[in-house]
């Protein structure tokens, strides 16, 4: 049963993410300020995260002046510039658009080890081709959804939403550009997805590298959202001239409690937390899942027609993550044979070294393996019995008398019996 707990959280997790694409757009289609979302969704993740780093004051080690710039820096790549991005790029785009893009950050970041020469690639071996044709899968299936529309599909016009609720997802008067077609921007959106897309794999990469052995990951992820929210804030003050910053009872401060809570600071503590029971590999798997999801709700709650170049692109992306992932697998795993096999193998030579080197440590005493140490301890009785037959027969010089010779005496007088003193 502990092994299921890692598969459900993720799961539940998932649909924790689709939901989170689909109440996004909902705000946006409610006036919702693309900034000041930002802003308010590090705020709310940092008020999320701040009471568990009193549990970690102990091992939290102290900051100095290079570690305190990387966190800018992760704040900056990872909330202000990936948020910002996704966020416009969903105003512009649809939820199921948005959602296929997320799948494509393993991708990159396999393209950028890559290419940062973090990841070797072995094109003699299946892993390295699985590999290159998973990242042309998903180019394709990326090039599909923004190029290619098709014909449109009413798979879902059975089970579609009541007016009430349709309604209040895509209001008439909203300016958001995905419920009136003129105003769809299919090269803004496209471009801000791609740019959030590569901002949130160099940020992954980049902590990686920057905090690989950092012991406190809670407090890690407090004060990089503690920073994002002040640039965010700086942001959204800068580009945001609107009252999107009054917070109200209104689906705006829902989407920032529901964004900040669930979206950023559980899915960094359930995310970190799958890593270390399954490794990252298990954590990018379940990916597609809130993609799906995304897929079958948005046309119900939305209205929204799904056309053809959607679901194939939709599907070529997958297809390619999954590759790249099985590629990644078979390389982990192959990586860790070698080094059981080096591991095996010094143990061997050590256990050589030490059965057939003495080291002597000043006392005579002799290092060696438990079976040869039994050897010699067999060797050692047998020389003590053989010491002892030399003193019995040996002459003793401070009597004068032959051992042997008061033996003889000693069958005369005592009929044989004779103590050694």
């Amino acid at each position: 049963m502990a092994d299921c707990w890692p598969v459900l959280v993720q799961i539940v997790m998932q649909f924790l993410w689709a939901g989170n694409f689909l109440v996004n757009k909902m705000a946006l289609t409610q006036g919702m300020s693309t900034h000041v979302f930002v802003a308010y969704r590090a705020a709310m993740a940092t008020i999320a995260l701040a009471p568990l780093t009193y549990f970690e004051r102990k091992k939290r080690p102290p900051l100095d002046w290079r570690q305190a710039f990387q966190i800018f820096m992760l704040g900056l790549i990872g909330i202000t510039v990936a948020q910002n991005c996704y966020i416009i790029g969903l105003y512009y785009t649809t939820p199921t658009f948005s959602a296929t893009f997320i799948n494509l950050i393993p991708v990159i970041i396999s393209l950028v080890s890559m290419i940062l020469k973090m990841d070797i690639l072995d094109l003699r071996s299946k892993s390295g081709w699985a590999k290159i044709m998973g990242i042309l899968v998903c180019v394709a299936g990326a090039m599909t959804i923004t190029l290619y529309k098709g014909q449109s599909l009413n798979i879902f016009n059975h089970v579609r939403a009541p007016d009430s609720i349709a309604k209040f997802f895509s209001t008439p008067h909203s300016t958001d550009p995905s419920t009136d077609p003129s105003k769809k921007n299919w090269v803004l959106g496209p471009i801000f997805n791609v740019t959030c897309v590569i901002a949130w794999s160099v940020w992954v990469i980049y902590q990686a590298w920057a905090f690989k052995d950092y012991p406190a990951h809670a407090s890690l992820s407090a004060m990089v959202c503690l920073c994002a929210t002040v640039q965010s804030a700086i942001v959204a003050l800068i580009f945001d001239k609107t009252k999107g910053w009054k917070l109200g009872w209104d689906i705006h401060l829902f989407t920032y409690a529901y964004s900040g809570i669930l979206g950023s600071a559980m899915g960094i503590l359930v995310q970190t937390w799958c890593i270390k029971k399954k490794g990252p590999i298990f954590a990018v798997i379940f990916n597609p899942v809130s993609t799906v999801v995304v897929v079958i709700l948005e046309p119900i709650l939305f209205r929204v027609k799904i056309h053809v170049g959607s679901l194939i692109g939709a599907t070529l992306v997958i297809l390619g993550l999954y590759s790249v992932l099985w590629a990644k697998a078979k390389e982990r795993a192959k990586m860790q044979k070698e080094m059981g096999k080096m591991d095996n193998r010094t143990a061997q030579d050590g256990r050589k070294v030490a059965v057939n080197e003495i080291e002597d440590g000043g006392n005579g005493t002799v290092l060696c393996a438990p079976k040869e140490r039994g050897k010699m301890d067999k060797m050692g009785n047998s020389m003590a019995q053989d010491g002892r037959k030399v003193e019995l027969n040996e002459i003793d010089e401070r009597n004068g008398t032959l051992a042997q010779h008061g033996a003889v005496e000693g069958d005369n007088k005592d009929d044989g019996i004779m103590e050694i003193g």
